[in-house]
């Protein structure tokens, strides 16, 4: 069993809350679908996340203070455990894995992104879409200012509608050209645990908030003052229990 990273709190840039880190949660992908955009070869995808089972982090993934009324789809879903192996994209060993959970599982991605928009010369402020570029680094056409949208969104090649659907159906060549579009992508899908083999999101811990069911895997802070929500929460007992489950699956597939 790998040691775990000291528990700490860290805000997403990506969603401007507070997440814990190293925990488990979902990743999802959603699209916004726009025919003037496929027309270009392009759709804007979000990549988020969500400290909630897969019920609830479904109902999460379509709307959030990012959408903006378009009609938006959620083409996957899927968990990410605690001390997954992350591959790091700074330093001087960028081969070298972390331990992380749902929260840098979704930074890395976005890291990803960002490599990728570099790569293919991309340029924050331009009219012209570039692949894999932030859509508030586009310049609006009627105001001449930087589009303003979450940092979670993001202009990709129209090709991974089937990469991420196909990845999700286990329908995938693994190492195919489908799949090379974004192999990072296809491998947070294509090799996630399901939900049910997952410690964290165990059943019998659901708890009814606000009219869903739901497990939160984010840790209860005997420091803070309790909320109702505290009550679909990991209290320490459950926690340790996280932390020693033994897993049938690898948690290196990244």
């Amino acid at each position: 069993m790998p040691k775990t990273k000291q528990h700490r709190s860290k805000g997403s840039t990506a969603t401007g809350k507070w997440s814990d880190t190293n925990i488990a949660g979902s990743i999802y992908f959603t699209i916004s679908y726009n025919e003037e955009l496929a027309d270009k070869g392009f759709v804007k995808l979000k990549v988020g996340i969500s400290n909630c089972d897969e019920v609830a982090a479904l109902k999460h993934a379509q709307s959030g203070t990012t959408y903006s009324g378009e009609h938006y789809v959620v083409l996957a879903c899927v968990p990410v455990d605690e001390n997954t192996y992350i591959p790091t994209l700074t330093g001087k060993d960028k081969k070298r894995c972390e331990l992380g959970g749902v929260l840098e599982m979704e930074q890395y991605l976005h890291g990803v992104f960002g490599g990728y928009f570099d790569k293919g010369r991309g340029k924050i402020g331009s009219k012209k879409i570039y692949p894999f570029m932030k859509c508030i680094h586009k310049t609006s056409r009627l105001t001449g200012q930087l589009q303003q949208c979450g940092q979670e969104w993001f202009y990709v090649p129209i090709e991974m509608i089937d990469l991420i659907q196909q990845a999700e159906q286990k329908g995938i060549e693994v190492g195919g050209d489908l799949w090379n579009i974004c192999p990072q992508v296809a491998r947070c899908i294509y090799f996630a645990p399901a939900y049910d083999q997952v410690p964290s999101f165990a059943k019998e811990r659901q708890v009814k908030i606000d009219g869903t069911w739901k497990v939160n895997t984010q840790k209860v802070l005997p420091y803070k003052k309790p909320t109702s929500n505290d009550r679909a929460k990991r209290n320490k007992g459950m926690i340790e229990q996280d932390l020693w489950a033994v897993r049938s699956y690898s948690r290196a597939y990244m």
